[in-house]
């Protein structure tokens, strides 16, 4: 992989000699630039005032595959006579992918409506060097089609989804990816007050509190009806563990390791509040080793850390990369989560179409803004952490995608391919 800077005269006669595996008479040459940088470069090779016979060689013994971003109409090439080259493949990218303010231009397929960008080559024909359409490529992740003439391989991060498998084959899958929720990081110092509750579960507090009247309620009955107290004279109108009230603050006190003013007599109430004292103990020794921990050690707690924890709550919008396998995927799953997600997008969108934006700069720059989730691979939002702290992802993963070589349909190339 080279900048278009870095190859030089000298490089490209020292790309062959470092392919010691591959025929040194052949290169392969992919280039990714705008419309100016691709002419400029193209004419390279054969700028030179000294000969070179491997160079000029080029001409017949390479392969050139050009993705150009621009949205000029790319027929410049066939009146520019400054490069010999007829051995090409040019595919028109979505000027998006370079965060240009400009549309990509596509072509209208009239009976679906749908957008399609073209692939040419640079072909010679009756009259003179010009580029033919080959196909077109449909961008909106719900099909690959061949439109008109013939698409031999898409070679491409093209996911493998059943859809697509209707018409075309694909090779055994190359890359394995899973899909994740990326979002910012909550601001901690909103909930800073819950750090309190942090270190027991809400399971494990909803226990406490209703253990608390409960044992209280226990203690009346064998302090109110015992028949060590029998003796006493106008008990009831004394206070005691007799009345709930001060049954209940004294267990309540037992929590915080104080207890109360008034203690029981009889051996049933006594027995109780043993058994009470030790689980209040318990209970504090672990309370007050998980505050410590807490505090020593921050933890992030998500909003969600699943689909079904993203669709339930109310705060976040979400969104997820449009033209992909993801947008096939959410809108035909009959899964509920996936269904309710895809409403969700869909309603989003009718106020901001950016929720399906093919650019992922766009839904990184939403997810920074705050109260925002995006639904895509999770390479390259562990790319984009490595760079802000600020983000996190979900860490349940929601659907793998296989990604593979696409093929037509009985193409006798798929064995071959997915052997090698």
């Amino acid at each position: 992989l080279y900048r278009m800077e870095e190859v030089t005269s000298s490089n490209i006669d020292a790309l062959s000699l470092n392919e010691p595996n591959s025929d040194p008479d052949r290169l392969n040459f992919t280039v990714l630039c705008r419309l100016n940088s691709c002419q400029s470069f193209l004419q390279k090779p054969f700028d030179y005032r000294r000969k070179n016979i491997w160079r000029n060689s080029l001409l017949y013994f390479s392969s050139w595959l050009v993705g150009i971003f621009d949205t000029r109409n790319l027929t410049i090439l066939e009146s520019n006579s400054s490069f010999p080259f007829d051995n090409i493949a040019i595919i028109s990218y979505p000027t998006v992918m370079l965060k240009s303010e400009h549309q990509r231009q596509v072509v209208k397929d009239t009976t679906n409506d749908c957008e399609w960008s073209p692939i040419q080559t640079m072909t010679w024909h009756t009259k003179g060097r010009g580029l033919l359409q080959v196909g077109f490529v449909h961008l909106n992740g719900s099909l690959i089609k061949v439109f008109m003439g013939e698409i031999d391989m898409i070679a491409a991060p093209l996911g493998v989804q059943s859809h697509r498998e209707t018409v075309m084959d694909f090779t055994h899958p190359y890359y394995y990816e899973f899909s994740a929720i990326l979002m910012k990081k909550p601001n901690q110092n909103d909930t800073r007050w819950a750090t309190l509750l942090d270190p027991f579960s809400p399971t494990v507090l909803m226990y406490i509190g209703i253990s608390l009247p409960v044992v209280s309620l226990f203690l009346v009955v064998f302090e109110k009806y015992n028949p060590f107290y029998g003796y006493v004279q106008n008990r009831m109108k004394t206070r005691g563990l007799h009345h709930f009230s001060d049954s209940f603050w004294y267990m309540y006190g037992a929590l915080l390791t104080q207890g109360g003013e008034h203690i029981a007599r009889s051996s049933a109430g006594r027995t109780l509040l043993c058994f009470w004292w030790i689980f209040c103990i318990i209970m504090v020794a672990t309370y007050s080793g998980n505050f410590v921990a807490f505090l020593t050690v921050s933890k992030t707690k998500l909003p969600f850390t699943d689909l079904e924890g993203l669709v339930a709550q109310s705060s976040y919008k979400w969104g997820t990369a449009g033209a992909t396998i993801y947008e096939t995927i959410f809108k035909n799953s009959e899964l509920p989560e996936r269904k309710e997600l895809w409403y969700g997008i869909i309603k989003y969108n009718a106020t901001d179409s950016s929720v399906l934006s093919s650019d992922p700069g766009v839904h990184i720059s939403k997810v920074l803004k705050g109260e925002y989730a995006y639904v895509a691979d999770k390479t390259f939002m562990d790319l984009a952490m490595t760079n802000n702290c600020d983000l996190a992802i979900a860490t349940s993963d929601i659907l793998p995608v296989q990604y593979a070589i696409g093929l037509p349909n009985n193409s006798p190339f798929v064995q071959m391919f997915s052997d090698e």
